[in-house]
């Protein structure tokens, strides 16, 4: 069974800024692939958004004001696709800055993975905090 055919609901991609690099476990370079990831049980931030590197290793966090925002998209996001029960969300980044050693940039997007073959796919990176690179996705728009 293959992931459903993608369909573009927007060209937009937004841009935030990962901090705490100093403190990361890996780096990204320009260009890289990374995974965002909600992350409720952060002690210092219920609204965390860490960002990982295809080996699930931390690179940073999103900042925290617009963390804020973010977050509870995503939650919202996910959990409409979820009620769905058919498809599932995915938040993959592109670096596209060079580290000054304490922030970047990322280019985000938002996709969503259907059917059963996916779920699986999407699980995995879940688990690892990996991007998913064999399924068809489909780009979805966060409203601000």
């Amino acid at each position: 069974m293959r992931c459903s055919k993608p369909k573009k609901d927007s060209d937009k991609k937004d841009v935030y800024s990962i901090i705490g690099l100093k403190y990361s476990e890996a780096t990204a370079t320009q260009g890289g692939k990374v995974t965002l990831l909600r992350e409720p049980e952060n002690k210092y931030d219920p609204n965390a958004v860490k960002v990982v590197n295809g080996s699930g290793q931390l690179i940073g966090h999103i900042a925290k004001d617009k963390a804020a925002i973010l977050s509870p998209k995503i939650k919202e996001m996910q959990e409409d696709l979820q009620s769905q029960n058919l498809k599932k969300l995915v938040v993959e980044g592109t670096i596209i800055s060079v580290s000054d050693g304490y922030q970047q940039s990322v280019q985000v997007e938002f996709k969503e993975i259907s059917n059963e073959t996916c779920d699986a796919e999407v699980a995995k990176a879940e688990a690892m905090g990996s991007p998913t690179k064999s399924a068809k996705e489909a780009p979805m728009k966060l409203m601000m």
